[in-house]
């Protein structure tokens, strides 16, 4: 997670530099279901996928504010 966290820091910081001041920007990081995910012997999910994906938005967002200034 931490590495991908520093290239969407760098990616957001270098988008600010390049972006107009009322520019948006539309990110999408996607914890796919099974076969993506890591899946135990029955062949269902070993965590919560939903759980997770909400812990991953709250990093982004936290990273994202991190950028402005």
């Amino acid at each position: 997670v931490d590495l991908f966290l520093g290239w969407w820091d760098y990616g957001f910081k270098s988008w600010r530099k390049r972006a107009g001041k009322d520019a948006t920007l539309a990110f999408t990081c996607e914890l796919g279901p099974k076969p993506y995910a890591i899946t135990g012997r029955d062949g269902e999910d070993t965590t919560d996928r939903w759980d997770e994906s909400m812990l991953m938005r709250q990093e982004i967002r936290d990273l994202w504010a991190k950028t402005f200034g």
